[in-house]
Formats: structure tokens, C-alpha cells, sequence
């Protein structure tokens, strides 16, 4: 994300990251306003980014030792760089920046296919390389994103974006997509333009794995003394707590988890079991 004339321009990054955490997307949004947020640094997620890094480069290898063009843009930023490339004719595009409808981002690849567009006897649909073996909504986001920023370059919605994962190239068509990312984009759009800022609250998610912003977050669970502290609460038993005005570890723990009220989720017994040391 980045201020532009006074405007919040999301990534596709965003776009995935705001379906993983509403809490994120109000943090980077403070940051960019000038708020000082403690980042995490963990080499662990170092590691994981340079691994990233050799995988999108092993595949773009490959496709070269197949005798395919390539054209690498990752020291350009300006998204004329990759309408130049497009038009050349290049048959792999890396790191391609794009910009457009309020939206910018840097694609990992963008594969040239047989298949007529405003170029000529081609167009391009793009590839994301992932090192997660399960495929995730989040990058099906970004590469609905990055097929939309195409889509006015080469007067055509590429059909099919590509997932390239450690074990295979999977493909899949823009159009069962579509629906989903334009209305998470529409979300993520609302949340900026909202003013003030909606009130949202770090509830861990697995994305807080890979969170540059664990740390911050983590300290407010626990000044709050947050229900997700307890271990192996689930999300349910948390707002079910809250229901019942117990909204914290210490409060819970000096009910014994005995509800006021019939819950409406889960047994009693599963409260009395969480509130045990």
C-alpha cells in the first residue's frame, strides 16, 4: 500500500491481506499515516522470503531452458516498462510492475500465450510461484488482481492466472474467481476510505505466522488480557464468552467457567474445561 496525492493505492498484497486480517489493513493504514508500530524481526521469515526468492528463480530457469524470452523488470517500477516488454513480444515478463483503476502491484510472472489480444496473436495471463503446497484464497486474490491490471493493457481478462508450487503448475479460470475478488476488493476499498478508521482488534489468525506486525499485536492481546489467550479456545467459545460479559483470562478464571446462561454455542462443559490452569 502507498499514499499517492493524498489516496491509499492498494496492492493485490493488500487484497490478500485484508481477507486474512481486517486488523492488518488498519495497521498499515496508521503506519502510512505516520505512526510509529513496532515491526517483528524474525529470520525465520527472512529464510522463508529468500526460499521464495530461489523458487521464482528455479522456475523462471526452467522456462528459459526451454528457449523461452525473458525480460526481467524488477529494477524498473514504472508499469510503461511492462507495456514496452508486452509489446515486444517477450515471452516471459518477470516481476512486472502494473498500475491502473486505483490498484498497483508487481506481478511474479506474466507468461505469454497464443491466444489474441490488442498486442497482436498473443497476450499474457499471469503466474504466481508459492511455496505452499495448498493452494490459498489469498493468491487466487492476487492473481484476480493482477489479471484485472491487464485486462485495459491487452484489451482482454486473461482466462486462465497459474499457481506454480514446489510440486506442480496449477491453472485456473479468472471468471470462477472473479465474483470473490471484486467483492473483497470492494471491502478492502470501504475499510479505506472509512473515516474514521473502522475499529477492529488483533484476533489471531494463521496469518499472524508471517505478520511483520505480531509483536504490536501481541502486546495489546495481552495488556487486554484477551480471551485468545487462553489455550485451545476457538473463535466461537471466545465471542460466546463475551456474550456472557466474561471478556477476559483473569475474569474467566475466577468463574470457573460457569456461564451465566445457557450457551449458544458448545456444551457448558467446554467453558468450565477452558477456565482450568
Amino acid at each position: 500500500m502507498r499514499l499517492h496525492d493524498s489516496t491509499l493505492v492498494p496492492t493485490p498484497t493488500d487484497i490478500a491481506n485484508h481477507l486474512a486480517c481486517r486488523h492488518l489493513t488498519q495497521l498499515d493504514r496508521a503506519r502510512l499515516a505516520g505512526e510509529r508500530i513496532e515491526l517483528r524481526q524474525d529470520p525465520r521469515i527472512d529464510a522463508l522470503r529468500h526460499r521464495g526468492e530461489t523458487h521464482e528463480k528455479g522456475f523462471v530457469d526452467s522456462l528459459a531452458a526451454e528457449g523461452l524470452s525473458v525480460t526481467d523488470l524488477r529494477h524498473h517500477d514504472d508499469p510503461a516498462a511492462t507495456l514496452d516488454a508486452m509489446t515486444a513480444g517477450a515471452d516471459v515478463i518477470v516481476q512486472a510492475p502494473l498500475q491502473g483503476d486505483g490498484l498497483s502491484g508487481r506481478a511474479d510472472v506474466l507468461l505469454r500465450i497464443a491466444v489474441p489480444s490488442r498486442l497482436g496473436a498473443y497476450s499474457y495471463e499471469p503466474a504466481d510461484t508459492k511455496l505452499a503446497r495448498d493452494t490459498r484464497a489469498g493468491t487466487i486474490l492476487q492473481l484476480c488482481a493482477y489479471a484485472a491490471l491487464l485486462d485495459p493493457m491487452q484489451g482482454l481478462l486473461p482466462e486462465h492466472i497459474h499457481v506454480v508450487t514446489p510440486l506442480a503448475r496449477e491453472r485456473y479460470r479468472t471468471a470462477h474467481f472473479d465474483a470473490y475478488f471484486r467483492f473483497v476488493r470492494r471491502r478492502l476499498e470501504d475499510d479505506l476510505a472509512a473515516d474514521p478508521p473502522p475499529a477492529t482488534y488483533p484476533e489471531p489468525v494463521p496469518h499472524c505466522d508471517v505478520c511483520p506486525y505480531w509483536l504490536h499485536c501481541n502486546r495489546r492481546r495481552r495488556a487486554d488480557d484477551h480471551l485468545s489467550l487462553v489455550a485451545g479456545i476457538r473463535k466461537l467459545n471466545v465471542r460466546e464468552l463475551e456474550r456472557q460479559g466474561i471478556r477476559t483470562v483473569v475474569k474467566l478464571a475466577l468463574t470457573g467457567g460457569a456461564l451465566p446462561a445457557e450457551p449458544h454455542r458448545g456444551a457448558r462443559e467446554t467453558y468450565a474445561h477452558l477456565a482450568q490452569p
